[in-house]
Protein backbone atom coordinates (compact mmCIF):
# COMPACT_ATOMS: atom_id res chain seq x y z
CA UNK A 1 0.00 0.00 0.00
CA UNK A 2 1.20 2.98 -0.85
CA UNK A 3 0.81 6.79 0.60
CA UNK A 4 -1.10 9.13 -0.62
CA UNK A 5 0.67 12.81 -0.51
CA UNK A 6 -2.05 15.76 -1.01
CA UNK A 7 -1.22 18.73 -2.47
CA UNK A 8 -2.76 22.10 -2.14
CA UNK A 9 -5.48 22.38 -4.79
CA UNK A 10 -4.55 24.23 -8.11
CA UNK A 11 -6.84 27.31 -8.71
CA UNK A 12 -6.83 29.33 -12.25
CA UNK A 13 -6.66 32.86 -11.73
CA UNK A 14 -6.81 33.74 -15.00
CA UNK A 15 -9.76 32.53 -16.95
CA UNK A 16 -8.19 32.94 -20.25
CA UNK A 17 -5.84 30.13 -18.83
CA UNK A 18 -9.08 27.72 -17.51
CA UNK A 19 -9.36 24.44 -19.40
CA UNK A 20 -12.27 23.86 -22.02
CA UNK A 21 -14.95 21.76 -21.21
CA UNK A 22 -18.11 20.91 -22.31
CA UNK A 23 -21.44 19.32 -20.61
CA UNK A 24 -24.15 18.18 -21.56
CA UNK A 25 -27.24 17.90 -19.85
CA UNK A 26 -30.18 15.54 -20.78
CA UNK A 27 -33.74 16.22 -20.43
CA UNK A 28 -36.03 12.64 -19.73
CA UNK A 29 -39.86 12.23 -19.16
CA UNK A 30 -40.65 9.09 -17.62
CA UNK A 31 -44.07 8.28 -16.08
CA UNK A 32 -44.22 6.60 -12.61
CA UNK A 33 -47.55 5.95 -10.24
CA UNK A 34 -49.89 7.47 -13.06
CA UNK A 35 -47.91 10.98 -12.95
CA UNK A 36 -45.44 12.10 -15.60
CA UNK A 37 -42.18 13.75 -14.10
CA UNK A 38 -39.07 14.50 -15.23
CA UNK A 39 -35.63 14.72 -14.64
CA UNK A 40 -31.97 15.95 -16.15
CA UNK A 41 -28.50 13.75 -16.64
CA UNK A 42 -25.03 15.65 -16.67
CA UNK A 43 -22.17 14.45 -18.84
CA UNK A 44 -19.12 16.17 -18.96
CA UNK A 45 -16.22 15.58 -22.17
CA UNK A 46 -13.00 17.14 -23.20
CA UNK A 47 -14.05 18.39 -26.65
CA UNK A 48 -17.49 19.41 -28.61
CA UNK A 49 -16.72 17.46 -30.95
CA UNK A 50 -17.50 14.71 -28.51
CA UNK A 51 -20.08 16.35 -26.61
CA UNK A 52 -22.01 17.13 -29.73
CA UNK A 53 -22.06 12.94 -30.50
CA UNK A 54 -23.17 12.19 -27.40
CA UNK A 55 -25.95 14.27 -27.76
CA UNK A 56 -26.96 13.40 -31.48
CA UNK A 57 -26.83 9.73 -30.48
CA UNK A 58 -29.33 9.77 -28.06
CA UNK A 59 -31.43 12.36 -29.16
CA UNK A 60 -35.37 10.58 -28.88
CA UNK A 61 -34.16 7.32 -27.81
CA UNK A 62 -36.11 5.84 -24.57
CA UNK A 63 -33.63 4.92 -21.60
CA UNK A 64 -34.66 3.48 -18.43
CA UNK A 65 -35.27 5.12 -15.68
CA UNK A 66 -34.72 4.67 -11.78
CA UNK A 67 -36.42 6.41 -9.55
CA UNK A 68 -37.76 5.69 -6.02
CA UNK A 69 -40.94 4.03 -5.73
CA UNK A 70 -41.65 6.04 -2.70
CA UNK A 71 -41.09 9.23 -4.13
CA UNK A 72 -41.43 8.55 -8.03
CA UNK A 73 -40.28 12.00 -8.66
CA UNK A 74 -36.78 11.39 -7.56
CA UNK A 75 -34.91 9.49 -10.67
CA UNK A 76 -31.79 9.27 -12.17
CA UNK A 77 -30.58 7.51 -15.36
CA UNK A 78 -27.86 5.37 -14.35
CA UNK A 79 -24.42 5.08 -16.23
CA UNK A 80 -24.97 1.50 -17.65
CA UNK A 81 -28.21 2.44 -19.15
CA UNK A 82 -26.58 5.11 -20.80
CA UNK A 83 -23.65 3.25 -22.31
CA UNK A 84 -25.81 0.47 -23.27
CA UNK A 85 -27.60 3.23 -25.53
CA UNK A 86 -24.47 4.39 -26.67
CA UNK A 87 -23.20 0.56 -27.73
CA UNK A 88 -26.47 0.10 -30.01
CA UNK A 89 -25.68 3.07 -31.68
CA UNK A 90 -25.48 2.38 -35.41
CA UNK A 91 -21.72 2.47 -36.73
CA UNK A 92 -20.23 6.21 -37.92
CA UNK A 93 -19.15 7.59 -40.96
CA UNK A 94 -16.76 10.16 -41.77
CA UNK A 95 -20.00 12.46 -42.82
CA UNK A 96 -21.13 12.33 -39.72
CA UNK A 97 -18.80 14.21 -38.60
CA UNK A 98 -18.56 17.68 -40.55
CA UNK A 99 -16.15 19.38 -38.08
CA UNK A 100 -13.49 16.75 -39.29
CA UNK A 101 -10.83 16.93 -41.63
CA UNK A 102 -11.08 14.10 -44.96
CA UNK A 103 -7.69 12.80 -45.14
CA UNK A 104 -7.53 13.63 -48.86
CA UNK A 105 -8.01 17.29 -48.11
CA UNK A 106 -3.95 17.66 -46.26
CA UNK A 107 -1.34 18.36 -48.05
CA UNK A 108 1.55 16.13 -48.71
CA UNK A 109 4.18 16.32 -46.08
CA UNK A 110 7.31 18.35 -47.12
CA UNK A 111 10.53 16.22 -46.19
CA UNK A 112 13.17 18.71 -43.90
Amino acid sequence: MKNMILANPFRWADPRTWPWMFYVWLAYSYSAAGNTATGTYKRDFDTDEEALEFQEDLKGKPVAVHYNPNKPSNSALSEASVELLLQTRPPRTSTDYPLSVQKSSLPPLAAC
